[in-house]
Order: structure tokens, then sequence, then C-alpha cells
């Protein structure tokens, strides 16, 4: 499924189940690009998703398509909490964003893979569950890359499992668990 709301002014307060097992008609275009299952936009205004990730055909875990979500604020706000079920889950993609506010993501128990936050004013708190299971992988000034789980299986080589891209100029981000 393909959902897309933008709105100029005011909140995005929204609950979604999303199964990117789910085809879209076929597009005419030649071109093959890149959509998101979910894009939410507001230029001033919070955004506050509730996102449930799920898969709706049988399928081997490593054929599952991933659930891209990109979601923004130029001025405002943005609260994600992520779900998903236990068994055969689609990778997760998220790029969440604000140019000035913070950023609350609550992430699921089973997420296996890298966040990169990026921020000028402002700092990266991760809960004390999600620290516990967290190795930095790189660290700079403005950017700071974590791996959540076991960094062994990064050895394989281009990493294909779950990434969650954070990004605000001005404003904190917290990382928790949505179970916790």
């Amino acid at each position: 499924n393909n959902i897309s709301i933008s709105h100029p002014f005011g909140t995005i307060n929204c609950v979604y189940t999303i199964d990117p097992t789910l085809k879209l008609f076929p597009s005419s275009s030649k071109r093959t690009r890149i959509q998101s299952n979910i894009k939410l936009r507001t230029n001033i205004g919070s955004i506050n998703a509730d996102l449930t990730l799920v898969s709706g055909v049988e399928e081997n875990i490593r054929t599952l398509p991933t659930a891209i979500m990109d979601i923004s604020s130029k001025m405002g706000s943005v609260d994600v909490k992520l779900r998903r079920s236990s068994t055969n889950v689609p990778t997760i993609r998220l790029y969440a964003s604000s140019r000035t506010g913070s950023l609350s993501i609550l992430i699921p128990t089973n997420f296996h893979g890298f966040i990169v936050a990026y921020m000028k004013i402002g700092r990266l708190m991760l809960a004390p569950s999600v620290q516990s299971c967290a190795v930095v992988v790189r660290e700079e000034m403005k950017v700071k890359r974590i791996f959540i789980g076991d960094p062994g299986v990064l050895r394989d080589g281009r990493w294909k499992g779950d990434e969650i891209v954070l990004r605000t100029p001005v404003g904190s981000i917290e990382v928790g668990y949505v179970e916790d």
C-alpha cells in the first residue's frame, strides 16, 4: 500500500497498518523508482504516526519487500511508533526529519540494524533498553551512526537489514522500544 498525506499547516495524527507485499497497479512509466509505502509531510505542525508493519503473503523472509516510510515536518515535532509482528516481518526503512523540532522514534524490539542520526543543535538520547543493545559504529560532530543488535553480522558486506535515518538541525532525537 502507498499512502501520501501532505498538509501545509496543521498536525497529522494517524494510525496505519502497512503491508509492503501488496502490489500497486502497473505503472505506465518505463522508469522504476522506489516509492514510499507511507509519506507524511507538513510545513508547520507536528506528526504523530502509529505504524504497524505486516506481511499479508507467506513469503521467504529474504524475498519480502522493504517497508519504506518517509515522514517530515519543516516546523514541528515528529513522533513515530513502529510495530511489527515477530514472524515474516518486512525490513524497515524509515526516514524521519524536522528542520526545527524534536524526533521521537519508538522501534519494535525485533529491530536489527542501523540508526543514523544527523543533528546540529541537539542530542541523541537512547532509552536504556536500546542503549544496552547498541554499538556506536561512527561518531562525528553532527552525525552518529549506531547499530542495534549483533554487530558480527556486518562482516558479510553490504547491509540489507533494517535502517532508520533521522535528521533535525535544531532539536533532539529520542529512540526507545515501543514495547517499553
